[in-house]
């Protein structure tokens, strides 16, 4: 692969993949502000949203084309703000965490999203509320995500007293139930090992397991269970490096705290490409649902096309 684009930006970026309606990458970077930005044109097709109040922790498109998602980095408020694009203005406020919020999931069939806070606890809501719609508790910090018939959705969290991580799955439909799986892993790393990432596989084959010591494992999204570890990753300093899904399945990507980023063949666990150039640890590896692109993050934006040969 090539690369064909690359910005500078400010420390920490973040890239969430194309809205459902729209051909946009969203940048996140920690200055803080929002960038929308065409993966074709390489240019800004919207203005740049600053955010100095409350920070920018999380970002997730809605199934609106104006209006985001996105978490408060403050320490002083933890809130979830619903923001209109358009006119760079909060359509709602959700409020009832007490700690800062980790991981949004958005529902890929309707307005309903999940928030999960290092508080412990995982919290449902319906855009169109600003109520709390359900609440659950877990003996870790969460990680959520939905699957991509929307049906069901994965809580995955650490356990340092049983030396294990959990992963649960609810039916969305009737949470309230509990889980009808509930998966315990060994962990492989030091005891304060968090989970970093949960996500499933655009073919609702397999889901993504990634720990902040550098550990990814692919699971059955049938039963839970471990099917390999994917090898290669450097992760010393524990930071947060992103693995992401090609749109069909087959391939994974993830950066690496060297510089690389690494892509794996999801049948075999097999390293089938290396991509370098980045000077500092990539946060952010992604792929485009749409095109044959990839975009990788450090405090460069870099975008990838593959080879022509």
């Amino acid at each position: 692969m090539r690369h064909c684009y690359c910005t500078t930006v400010w420390k920490e970026p973040y890239i969430k993949r194309s809205s459902p309606k729209s051909q946009c990458f969203l940048f996140f970077q920690a200055r803080p502000s929002v960038e929308l930005v065409h993966p074709r044109s390489y240019s800004l097709i919207m203005t740049r949203l600053w955010m100095f109040r409350y920070g920018c922790g999380f970002v997730r498109f809605t199934h609106h084309n104006s209006a985001v998602l996105y978490a408060s980095k403050a320490h002083y408020d933890d809130s979830i703000r619903y923001l209109s694009v358009h006119d760079n203005r909060y359509l709602r406020y959700f409020k009832g965490h007490r700690h800062r919020v980790c991981c949004l999931a958005l529902s890929p069939i309707n307005d309903t999203f999940i928030s999960a806070a290092k508080d412990d606890t995982v919290r449902l809501w319906d855009l169109k509320s600003n109520q709390c719609a359900g609440l659950l508790r877990t003996k870790g910090i969460p990680q959520v995500a939905f699957d991509p018939s929307g049906v069901c959705f994965g809580v995955a969290y650490s356990e340092a007293k049983s030396y294990k991580h959990h992963v649960k799955l609810f039916d969305a439909r009737r949470f309230e139930e509990g889980p009808f799986i509930s998966v315990s892993l060994p962990m492989t790393g030091s005891a304060d090992s968090e989970i970093a990432q949960l996500k499933f596989s655009p073919n609702t084959k397999h889901m993504l397991l990634s720990t902040y010591d550098g550990s990814v494992m692919l699971l059955d999204a049938f039963d839970g269970k471990k099917i390999r570890d994917l090898t290669g990753i450097v992760n010393t300093q524990k930071s947060e490096l992103e693995c992401s899904f090609s749109p069909d399945g087959e391939f994974i990507c993830a950066g690496s705290e060297d510089g690389r980023v690494l892509i794996w063949q999801t049948e075999t666990g097999r390293v089938v490409h290396e991509l370098g150039g980045h000077a500092f640890p990539v946060s952010c590896a992604a792929f485009n649902p749409r095109y044959l692109q990839m975009a990788s993050a450090c405090q460069n934006v870099v975008l990838w096309l593959p080879d022509s040969t």
